[in-house]
């Protein structure tokens, strides 16, 4: 009993030095997570009463400007020793700025005062609302379309943003700053092309996104598509035609004091020989052959290649090959073909290489079967003969590809040669996939000493990795070593063998600009000659890719530790390289350099600058210009043909008809001191040969008649390329329009922007063989106008008519007629017109979309008859007004022992 006593006294005692009030307010378990804005919390206060009398409680919260009360307080008793909870709710403004705030909850007695505060984050959210506002349904060839998009920060932060139009240019500056709430209109244009011959239809795509956003890439995309319709007079085509190509020109050389110039003949053709697409023929005959005197590739070059569904035929001159290990690709003169019948593959190849002189000639046959899509399975044969001892190569091998659990390509060969009673074996195993987020690819080839085909005494293998952590940020680990010695056709360079280990991460840090940093090992060796480079180097090298508007650049640095192997000195290297690019709509232009100081090729550290530009313009599709001028190449590029400055000009004479001339200034193959000089000009007339009719001629007649029936003479009409103008009596006639769907538009110049077809535009017609007849009516367009006023709640009429009630914030004004929509963004206190409408029911909506909470429109849809030549007004009005909702909660009574 005594125990009990003294419990109950100190808790007494406990309880009274703890609160030490008449009355206590405490938190109850105040939110942990930050506040997201636009949403509603409800937070609990637990209310005692200390005293030993009832009490009346009259209770306030304090919020932040603008943050809304939920629930109604009402006064209310606490009897002694009474505990109480109150649940208070309050919304968050979807605009309230991020960071801490403090949210107070008052209680007020006769006699006293006790407050409780709560602290409170509002997390930063950033989020964009992108959509299309207006934008033509369908323009005229040679028009300008002009598109318009509403972009709104939906977020509680002022962004920065950053526009990016796609097929289109932007009207205006393409970084802008958006307070939350606020809206943009963005307009992008795009000017089209008069020449078409058919209807285009074009797709204006813009994307915006916020600059530098670190937590997350936070992006909106619209687009827009507009139909385009040819004007220009065009010869409707009922044939089926095949494509032909004629050219004749020169090719001239100077190399030191001597020239040579050579003659050039083409007849080429490709395409296909039925509607269905079915089958292709493809046949070149091109010469004498220049190859040994210029280096634009003009050797000469004899062939017809046939495919179908399944069959492939080639005759003369191709690249053959039999399989990655036996031949993988040998360029000769021969006939090659091959038949399925159904999953079952057959086929083979003769030829006589042209760039190889070791091997006098080979063949090769193969039968495959395919299990599936992805499985297949194929045994080979091939052989081939030496030039110098007539001896036969002779090979064998299987192949096959397997998909495993979705996820995984493998590749596989086995090959078994002989030559000279030696044998030997080769292996090839590729495979590429994908788990989770992890990218693979790996591929291992051996060649043993004694195989006796594309490789020998060989080993090639490489594995890339490829880790992507988020959209943003990715690790790649890359490892790599060259087959060597390939034997392949001397038309092509030995490249430079190499083995490298090198581990990266890549950095999308924008939308438009990526960070790279990565490091490892490699050594590369020349093939060549053998004696003009072979090192290994330690390196380390970062760089960025950025584009920026119309401007992309990319600078990259690289440090290694070099250890040169033919002079057996080690040393620093290090590289730094440029690239900037300046992209239009007419075409590109570009400046690089490079910086070395490097250990790789001298006995002793060099320093060597590159630097060049380039330039690539194209002007209406009638002349193409090309332009690459470089000052050096690095000595590990003398494998290939460098141009030092080139120049390429294709010059649209007529349709059909063009010219092009190309100049090179060059360092051969294996050279890295001798220049040549190469000129090439070249007529080319192109032809599309009739095949096969496929289609039949119509004719389109009709009047066109405007008010009371009356003929209107002078309108011009475009249909499909042709364009007519109607007569006195207000007829019009398009004749030889190919059978089948047509588009029939009106010339709006010629009629006056007050006046329109009664038939919604474009005007779809079936045009059949024969006769074809439509006409249609023109009438006065009609007008909706009307006003947008703004008014607090509870301002006297007069508060409207005040002529300086500006006030920032617009809406969305959209009217229809179940065909055509149209769309405004009107300020608050402003007139809006719509106009060039035709007669009719029409649907007025009024969108409050532009506004921040607080604000409603009285009358949203207004329904209007519009007759010939009217305007009708049309008035809306937008109250602001402090809507409180309230949730209705019973008192919860709290009492224990």
């Amino acid at each position: 009993m005594i125990r009990r006593f003294m419990y109950l006294f100190l808790t007494i005692l406990a309880t009274t030095s703890l609160s030490g009030k008449e009355l206590s307010i405490e938190a109850v378990n105040p939110p942990q997570n930050p506040l997201r804005p636009g949403t509603s919390h409800t937070f609990v206060f637990k209310v005692l009463n200390n005293s030993k009398t009832d009490v009346e409680c009259t209770s306030t919260l304090e919020l932040p400007n603008n943050w809304i009360t939920l629930t109604n307080e009402n006064a209310f008793k606490l009897k002694d020793g009474q505990q109480d909870i109150r649940l208070i709710s309050i919304y968050v403004p979807t605009n309230a700025a991020p960071g801490e705030y403090e949210i107070k909850y008052r209680l007020d007695t006769d006699n006293k005062t006790e407050v409780s505060g709560v602290s409170v984050v509002v997390e930063k959210v950033s989020k964009l609302n992108l959509k299309l506002f207006e934008s033509p349904q369908y323009t005229l060839a040679g028009d300008r379309i002009s598109a318009t998009f509403n972009l709104k920060n939906e977020g509680n932060t002022t962004e920065t943003i950053v526009l990016y139009p796609q097929n289109c240019l932007l009207s205006g500056e393409p970084v802008v700053a958006l307070s939350p709430g606020s809206v943009k209109v963005v307009t992008v244009f795009l000017d089209t092309n008069k020449d078409i011959t058919k209807m285009n239809p074009q797709f204006l795509k813009l994307e915006a996104a916020v600059e530098q956003n670190e937590n997350e890439q936070v992006r909106a995309s619209a687009y827009s598509q507009v139909d385009v319709y040819p004007v220009e007079e065009r010869q409707n085509d009922a044939f089926f035609r095949f494509p032909i190509r004629l050219s004749g020109g020169i090719v001239g050389r100077k190399k030191g004091d001597e020239s040579q110039v050579g003659a050039l003949g083409e007849f080429s053709g490709g395409g296909f020989l039925d509607k269905e697409l079915q089958r292709r023929l493809d046949f070149r005959f091109f010469g004498p052959n220049h190859f040994n005197m210029s280096v634009l590739g003009r050797y000469d070059e004899y062939y017809v290649r046939y495919k179908s569904s399944n069959l492939s035929l080639i005759v003369g001159d191709n690249v053959f090959k039999s399989t990655p290990l036996s031949e993988y690709s040998r360029y000769g003169r021969g006939v090659e073909f091959a038949y399925s019948f159904g999953n079952l593959n057959v086929g083979g190849f003769w030829q006589q290489p042209r760039f190889y002189s070791a091997i006098d000639q080979e063949y090769g046959t193969f039968i495959g079967f395919n299990v599936n899509k992805s499985d297949a399975v194929q045994a080979n044969f091939f052989r081939k003969k030496t030039a110098v001892t007539g001896e036969s190569a002779t090979l064998y091998s299987v192949t096959g590809k397997k998909k495993l659990f979705s996820r995984f390509l493998i590749e596989t060969e086995f090959s078994h040669g002989e030559l000279r009673g030696r044998t030997g074996n080769g292996l090839m195993i590729k495979s590429k996939g994908r788990i989770g987020e992890l990218d693979l690819a790996f591929q291992y080839l051996f060649a043993g000493k004694n195989y006796p085909g594309y490789y020998s005494n060989t080993k090639q293998y490489s594995a890339n990795l490829n880790y992507s952590f988020n959209p943003k940020f990715n690790v790649t680990l890359n490892i790599h070593k060259d087959a060597i010695n390939p034997k392949q056709d001397t038309l092509f360079g030995m490249a430079p063998a190499s083995t490298s280990l090198r581990l990266g991460i890549n950095w999308k840090y924008s939308p438009k600009g990526t960070l790279f940093f990565y490091g490892g090992n490699s050594e590369r060796q020349d093939q060549i000659s053998s004696n003009l480079f072979h090192y290994k180097e330690i390196f380390i090298k970062g760089g960025i890719l950025q584009k920026t508007g119309h401007l992309s650049f990319s600078p990259d640095i690289t440090i290694a530790r070099t250890d040169n192997l033919l002079t057996r000195n080690s040393g620093q290297s290090y590289n730094f390289d440029f690239d900037l690019d300046y992209v239009r709509r007419w075409g590109m232009a570009g400046l690089f350099f490079s910086w070395q100081n490097s250990s790789k090729y001298d006995d002793n550290s060099s320093s060597l600058f590159y630097y060049g530009a380039r330039m690539n313009i194209v002007r209406k599709e009638n002349t193409t210009l090309s332009f690459h001028v470089q000052n050096n190449y690095s000595v590990e590029e003398s494998f290939r043909n460098r141009n030092l400055f080139m120049v390429k000009l294709k010059q649209k004479i007529t349709r059909g008809q063009y010219i092009d001339l190309a100049c090179n200034y060059f360092l051969l193959q294996k050279q890295n001191e001798k220049k040549d000089l190469a000129v090439s000009l070249q007529y080319v007339l192109q032809l599309n040969v009739p095949l096969k009719r496929i289609a039949g001629y119509g004719e389109l007649h009709g009047i066109v008649t405007g008010a009371e029936g009356r003929p209107v003479q002078g309108i011009r009409l475009y249909c499909s390329g042709h364009s007519v103008i109607t007569d006195e009596n207000g007829a019009y006639k398009f004749k030889n329009l190919v059978t089948g769907e047509h588009y029939l538009l009106v010339d709006q110049t010629t009629i006056g922007i007050s006046v329109i077809p009664t038939i919604s535009q474009p005007m779809e017609v079936l045009i059949k063989p024969g006769q074809n007849s439509f006409s249609f009516g023109m009438t006065l367009s009609s007008k909706i106008s009307g006003h947008i006023f703004f008014k607090n709640a509870g301002d006297p009429l007069e508060k409207l008519l005040e002529e300086d009630n500006h006030v920032e914030g617009h809406v969305i004004v959209e009217i229809s007629n179940g065909e055509t929509i149209k769309r405004k963004l009107v300020s608050l206190n402003e007139d809006f017109i719509f106009d060039n409408l035709r007669p009719g029911e029409w649907k007025v909506s009024v969108y409050r979309n532009g506004l921040g909470e607080g604000y409603r429109v009285e009358e949203s849809f207004f329904n209007v008859v519009l007759k010939q030549g009217e305007e009708v007004t049309v008035d809306a009005t937008v109250v602001k007004t402090n809507k409180t909702i309230l949730f209705m909660q019973d008192k919860i009574i709290v009492s224990g022992n």
